[in-house]
């Protein structure tokens, strides 16, 4: 009979642990950090702040959930951008749903 406990015991404990390994590697991928400043000298692409993006409609563009846009100091138009029209009336940020944006 003790055989019986000692297997069910041991049984129970690698499920447990099966199941938070499962829950654990199932999480939401980490969020990416997109930076923004309108005097980057890189290459644009808002992975650092060498390489940021000049303008926040770029990082809207390509930001998705859980992501955050972090913009650097500055003046900002909505009509610059991606798929803006210069000197737009009608242009404006279109925030998107779980995605944070940081000024300074």
């Amino acid at each position: 009979m003790r055989k019986v406990y000692v297997v069910t015991i041991v049984a129970v404990v690698l499920f447990a642990a099966c199941f938070t390994f499962l829950i654990a590697g199932t999480g939401q991928a980490q969020a990416d950090t997109i930076y923004v400043n309108s005097a980057a000298a890189g290459a644009n692409n808002g992975t650092s702040w060498t390489d940021a993006f000049p303008d926040v409609q770029s990082a809207l563009a390509v930001a998705v959930a859980t992501d955050e846009i972090w913009v650097a100091e500055g003046i900002y138009y909505p009509d610059e951008g991606t798929g803006q029209t210069n000197n737009s009336r009608f242009s404006t940020f279109q925030l998107k749903e779980d995605v944070d944006l940081y000024g300074g």
